[in-house]
């Protein structure tokens, strides 16, 4: 995470740049995690978690992490599965018309240290493969600054099967 996002109101956002329509080049994530740096009190970061989703809220997002869900449910996929040994194979799948979009509510990133989670784009079972220019981006605002800033573009080809993705935030930050 660039050190514009760590602040005490940082919203993440996951969208999709663009799609064919209604059941085609779907997407999916899962297993999203904020850990929190390591201090002299806690010199392990996976013991600090600024903010942890599995989507076990199914059929609908939980609102208290969530701001908005466009485009999506939170189900299991109907093209192959985003599935971390041992947790639910439930997954937020976006494939409708329109935006496809997942808004978290403002968090405090003030000591946040990396952001992961798992994501896949088309390429299951079942899923119409994405095309060039359908690719997920990765965003944040501030909710005193409410344009996007980019954080990472996830590339339609290189995510045809669930992959987890790792954001450092940099010490300086």
């Amino acid at each position: 995470l660039p050190g514009a996002a760590k602040t005490t109101s940082t919203v993440l956002r996951w969208r999709q740049l663009s799609h064919d329509g209604p059941n085609y080049d779907e997407w999916a994530i899962d297993h999203i995690r904020v850990m929190k740096a390591a201090t002299a009190r806690n010199a392990v970061p996976e013991i600090g978690t600024l903010f942890s989703e599995d989507f076990y809220s199914f059929p609908t997002i939980d609102r208290t992490k969530w701001l908005y869900m466009i485009g999506g449910t939170t189900r299991v996929p109907d093209c192959g599965k985003i599935d971390l040994s041992g947790h639910s194979p439930e997954a937020a799948f976006f494939s409708a018309t329109g935006n496809r979009s997942i808004e978290t509510q403002a968090l405090d990133l003030r000591f946040a240290q990396t952001l992961s989670f798992r994501v896949q784009i088309g390429g299951g079972i079942g899923c119409e493969d994405a095309d060039s220019g359908e690719d997920v981006v990765v965003e944040f605002r501030t909710l005193r600054i409410l344009s996007y800033t980019e954080i990472a573009k996830l590339d339609y080809n290189g995510y045809r099967t669930a992959k987890t993705v790792t954001l450092p935030v940099p010490v300086a930050a």
